[in-house]
């Protein structure tokens, strides 16, 4: 095995930028590789990290990757554990550290490792994708459809009475629904029949579904989607100590907290602060949900049909809206500063947007933050701490387009000026500019310029078409990036999320882009920005 175990992982096993799965340079058929390979990720799972071999980490990261939905899945999919190559584990652990905020290298070092080895919920982050199939299951994305919620907890933990009693076991459940309540049309009656929607229990190992637990430490609970059947079905692992109110073992009120969230139809979060962040962040004495769990309970039950609630109150409907929710298709630019304020820009005025969604306060005029600056702006640009501006000149105007330069807020002298003079090669009229790893780029029509600051090559600058940044439109709105480095693409109000390391648009993301930018920016009745309602 141990001859099988290099070949499969190769010399440095920290990088999986290494081959370790080649297909067919060695001796050994696709089919043995796949096993030996299957039982060195057994293996590798139930021992703790500090005992692992480089190998052994290789294997029980390349574990939670599947199991978390970064990559394929390995143990219930051969044909994904056939094609497993390096750029996809690379992939899968770029966009596990996207997730939890850690530094994006694609490689597998010692805080990916830490991440790893934390408790956490036992449900995907996101679903793997492959363009040529169709999605095996889906665990979030539905919602019940009525307000009174059943509930029955079958069985209660065999170490029940050590740290805690059935009454508290079931006050915490009852104050864990309560949470959810208290921010939905949602009202829960505790029940005894296995007819309930959501069934209640502890398990241990193989419990009597597809999804085992892992022993003490690790998947800590899982739960199912609303719906038929096991939908909406809770259960929590039976090797952890759950106690309550003490900073010891796993506090059942946070993991049911948490867990119950996903039985009503919420996904995971990438906000750490959240309560439906994935990992277990340990007790908290004053749980309360974040400010992003309240948007996404309110999300995804906004519409349902309710005259009160359980206590008599009316519950209340949409927010009034902002006038920008109604003017999203006339955007004209946005952009974010060198201060990482993002601004959107609709004739003579302007809006914040922050991940609250419209800074109160707004419209207001362009001017009055730029003095001086034109109204309709084609462009927006952040570039050297400088904000620029770019207008085309008026159709009766011979004067081509000008582009207006601020200091803060403040307009440089000399200003505004011809792009011909400043940007040399690059034409009138433009649609949209944004900086692209350290350059900018410019679009208009069918076609993007790169512009560069040689003045032997600047007039030598000719258009490319679109097309070369696969999934983005002809005759785009905007191209900004905001202030966590991601970059988008605006149309006619939907919005396309750029892929940071290639020039395409994020085709595995659910649901697909373009998305309603007025439900996602704009809190114009949207999802929350760091909870995956859909997954």
């Amino acid at each position: 095995m141990t001859l099988i175990l290099d070949i499969l992982v190769g010399e440095n096993v920290l990088n999986p930028m290494t081959k370790y799965v080649n297909g067919g340079t060695n001796s050994i058929n696709r089919k043995s590789k796949t096993l030996v390979f299957h039982i060195l990720v057994l293996v590798a799972h139930f021992l703790p990290v500090n005992l692992l071999s480089s190998s052994d980490k290789l294997s029980r990261a390349v574990n939670y990757l599947s199991r978390y939905g970064y990559i394929p899945p390995v143990f219930t999919d051969s044909t994904a554990s056939n094609q497993l190559t390096k750029e996809i584990v690379s992939q899968g652990l770029w966009d596990l550290q996207d997730f939890f905020g850690l530094n994006r290298t694609g490689i597998l070092d010692d805080a990916t490792l830490r991440l790893m080895a934390t408790p956490r919920c036992g449900l995907p982050d996101k679903v793997y994708r492959r363009s040529n199939r169709r999605k095996r299951y889906t665990l979030m994305g539905s919602k019940w459809t009525h307000s009174n919620i059943t509930y029955f907890i079958r069985n209660y933990s065999e170490n029940i009475g050590q740290h805690m009693d059935k009454k508290r076991v079931k006050s915490d459940i009852r104050m864990a629904l309560d949470v959810w309540s208290k921010h939905s049309p949602l009202t829960f009656t505790g029940i005894k029949s296995e007819s309930a929607d959501i069934i209640i229990l502890w398990g241990k190992r193989r419990h009597g579904d597809k999804q085992p637990f892992d022993g003490p430490g690790g998947t800590l609970a899982h739960a199912y989607t609303p719906g038929p059947g096991i939908g909406g079905d809770t259960h929590f692992d039976d090797d952890e100590t759950w106690t309550a109110g003490v900073d010891h073992g796993t506090n059942l009120l946070q993991a049911a907290t948490h867990e119950l969230g996903h039985a009503l139809g919420l996904g995971h979060s990438r906000l750490t602060k959240a309560v439906m962040a994935p990992t277990y962040k340990g007790y908290e004495a004053d749980l309360a949900l974040d400010e992003d769990d309240i948007r996404g309970i309110t999300y995804l039950y906004k519409f349902m049909t309710i005259n009160t609630k359980a206590h008599g109150s009316k519950h209340p409907t949409r927010n009034t809206m902002n006038e920008l929710c109604h003017l999203d298709e006339k955007i004209d630019t946005m952009f974010t500063d060198a201060y990482l304020n993002t601004y959107v820009f609709v004739d003579s005025k302007f809006w914040e947007i922050t991940e609250e969604g419209i800074s109160s306060g707004y419209p207001k005029s362009i001017s009055s933050r730029w003095p001086r600056a034109p109204s309709n702006i084609d462009a927006a640009l952040n570039y050297n701490k400088h904000t620029y501006f770019f207008k085309a000149s008026s159709r009766l105007s011979f004067n081509g387009s000008k582009y207006w330069r601020y200091n803060k807020h403040t307009l440089i002298a000399d200003y505004p000026k011809s792009i011909s003079k400043g940007f040399a090669g690059v034409p009138d009229n433009i649609d949209a500019a944004f900086m692209w790893k350290g350059k900018i780029h410019f679009f208009k029509g069918k076609n993007y310029y790169k512009y560069t600051t040689d003045l032997a090559r600047a007039n030598k600058v000719v258009g490319k078409p679109i097309s070369k940044w696969r999934g983005v439109p002809n005759d785009i709105t905007a191209a900004f990036q905001d202030k966590k480095n991601k970059y988008f693409i605006l149309k006619k109000g939907k919005y396309y999320k750029l892929r940071s390391e290639t020039k395409e648009v994020d085709t595995r993301a659910k649901p697909p882009y373009p998305r309603p930018f007025k439900d996602w920016w704009l809190n114009c009745g949207k999802p929350p920005i760091g909870l995956n309602v859909f997954l």
